[in-house]
């Protein structure tokens, strides 16, 4: 029997792991992401998986192998290169943290009540970033699937 590769990762990490990851969790609400997607993962040479509803899932961003296990030069294999991968992510103190975790404030509150959880939130600054298929620290995960400008 096969694990759904939606539900993989639940083996040994938390569904919520980190601030956003249960909202990504969804089919892209407009059909212009999932167009984005698609010519995103062309033109940066990856390949970003979505569930068989396509859903967003934890794979669609994280990579599940280390550096190097799939070939670097094919699209399943392109990601960012860990230097420590035993210290996984490392976040560094931000000036910014109070203006960042003010301006979350609200999404929090509404999640927190949402999920009946108590999740606090503190910004800082990604120092080193862990099995991600693009770089998250400058953006270019993101870029992926959102447009900023709209």
């Amino acid at each position: 029997m096969h694990i759904p590769m939606q539900s993989l990762c639940y083996g040994c990490h938390l569904k919520d792991p980190h601030f956003n990851a249960i909202e990504h969790q969804v089919k892209p609400a407009k059909k212009e992401m999932l167009e984005r997607i698609k010519k995103n993962s062309k033109t940066e040479g990856i390949i970003v998986p979505l569930s068989d509803k396509q859903e967003v899932i934890c794979v669609s961003c994280h990579t599940p192998h280390q550096y190097g296990v799939i070939d670097p030069e094919k699209p399943a294999g392109k990601q960012v290169i860990n230097k420590d991968l035993e210290k996984g992510i490392i976040y560094t103190e931000h000036p910014w943290a109070q203006v960042f975790t003010a301006d979350k404030a609200d999404r929090l509150t509404e999640f927190n009540q949402q999920h009946k959880m108590n999740v606090e939130f503190s910004y800082q600054r990604i120092k080193q970033e862990a099995l991600l298929r693009l770089p998250a620290k400058n953006g270019e995960m993101c870029l992926v699937c959102h447009d900023f400008k709209d």
